[in-house]
């Protein structure tokens, strides 16, 4: 089809792509059908539902866990050895959302049932945390534990040198003297060795899971701690299990130097989303109907993300007349998402929102175009912010199709276009559909999507 039959092409992109908005009518569209079959489906089955309230399935799924059989394999397997005084290190990476944390939880119920005492160091995000955080909560939790006369035992000398990063240690030990500062390397040489002695022996007695989470917020000093303590595992009972994000880990990021040094000492367990047979799995366990339309929809929306899938369930299970309307993104996931997109640069983030106007896929060759990218040092400049946006996982590589890129979520690239003001994204519109038209001239039959075209 040549440019002459199509009519106004671009202002056709412009008016057509408006239904996207809240605020307009959406004509039914291949991305739409499935949401409205979930919601067909959620009316037909809320007549038989046994759910007393949303309330209920609030409760359900916080209680739920599927899937991660591989991960939780790896993880026991280390357990094993890690009671057997072969000392383990296990870092659990991903994205945020992913359920990091949610396996470090199921995974210490089960360490407790095993004999293991479980010590929980929580990473803070903001400024002003003391240096050690991770380790001073550990080492808090664990002084409370333990009576006076095991404490002086197991610390020894140590005690003096543990005392000065966590002043509770006195508490229970009246007798012991601070050092004075940690401003020297010898100094926190004495005090990772007396904190490291003192772990190992009281494993002695009873295994011991510290678990560092949000790891990619520690400071340096913690990770300095951290390198020394795997150092010294191999003939201890002590098992670290470390969570972080690796989509915050860019390669000058402090924990990426550590991760370098701890890849011979460590396994590494990378969390992806949950496979459409686990979505459907978790439906059926929050007591929601889990029909095939739905399970693909909610796979397709979230990526099987189990915050993101989540969110949505709690915003579906609200709903006591679901409506004809796509679900909107829950108000939670969109917060993630912006804090995820407020860290790029401000020429990045806009570069996306173009690309998110474009839509979920979209080839470097139409970005251009819109953006007016013509020459050669801005389209360098160009893959610059494609590569910033590569690194920080919000896009994707579509290595089947050359030069073509995809958002990681279908929701980030909803976010960013719910994001964008109604005359800007009318402007927008109108500047991709001129550039389809530009490059695809001779056939834009494969377009007419972009182009809010019908099927004639």
């Amino acid at each position: 089809m040549r440019l002459t039959q199509t009519g106004h092409s671009r202002e056709l992109h412009a008016v057509g792509q408006l239904w996207y908005d809240k605020a307009m009518p959406r004509p039914a569209a291949p991305d739409s059908l499935d949401k409205r079959l979930l919601v067909s489906e959620l009316d037909a089955r809320s007549e038989q539902s046994t759910l007393s309230s949303s309330s209920t399935v609030t409760h359900a799924v916080h209680e739920l866990f599927v899937g991660r059989k591989s991960e939780v394999t790896t993880l026991q397997t280390a357990l094993a050895h890690a009671l057997a005084s072969r000392g383990q290190l296990v870092l659990v990476s991903g994205e945020p959302g992913i359920g990091k944390t949610r396996l470090a939880q199921e995974f210490a119920d089960s360490a407790r049932q095993q004999g293991a005492a479980v010590l929980w160091g929580r990473c803070w995000e903001g400024d002003g945390a003391p240096a050690f955080w991770p380790w001073v909560q550990i080492i808090r939790t664990l002084v409370q534990q333990c009576d006076a006369d095991s404490l002086a035992k197991d610390m020894g000398r140590g005690a003096a040198h543990i005392a000065h990063v966590v002043p509770e240690v006195c508490e229970q030990l009246p007798h012991v003297s601070t050092t004075t500062g940690m401003d020297s390397e010898h100094a926190r040489f004495r005090f990772f060795d007396s904190l490291t002695s003192w772990l190992k022996r009281a494993a002695k007695q009873q295994p011991l899971l510290l678990i560092l989470d949000d790891l990619h917020w520690a400071d340096v000093s913690s990770l300095l701690l951290l390198q020394f303590l795997a150092r010294e595992l191999a003939d201890a009972r002590l098992f670290v299990l470390g969570t972080y994000r690796d989509t915050e880990v860019s390669s000058g990021h402090p924990l990426a130097e550590t991760l370098g040094t701890l890849a011979r000492m460590s396994q590494r367990l990378a969390l992806g989303g949950l496979t459409e047979a686990e979505v459907a799995d978790f439906v059926v366990g929050t007591g929601l109907y889990s029909g095939e339309a739905l399970v693909t929809t909610l796979c397709k929306e979230t990526e099987g993300n189990p915050f993101c899938l989540t969110e949505v369930i709690h915003l579906l299970a609200r709903e006591e007349k679901p409506t004809v309307t796509p679900f909107p993104i829950p108000h939670g996931v969109q917060e993630t998402i912006r804090r995820r997109l407020a860290r790029l640069s401000p020429a990045c983030g806009q570069l996306l929102t173009t690309a998110a106007v474009i839509g979920r896929e979209f080839t470097l060759d139409v970005l251009a175009h819109s953006t007016n990218v013509h020459t050669e040092s801005a389209r360098l400049q160009m893959l610059t912010l494609i590569q910033e946006a590569l690194t920080a996982r919000l896009l994707v590589d579509a290595v089947d199709k050359g030069h073509t890129y995809r958002f990681v979520h279908a929701l980030v690239r909803e976010t960013l276009y719910e994001d964008l003001p109604l005359p800007q994204r009318i402007a927008c519109h109108r500047q991709v559909g001129e550039a389809i038209e530009q490059l695809y001239a001779v056939d834009l039959g494969p377009y007419r999507a972009e182009l809010g075209m019908g099927k004639n």
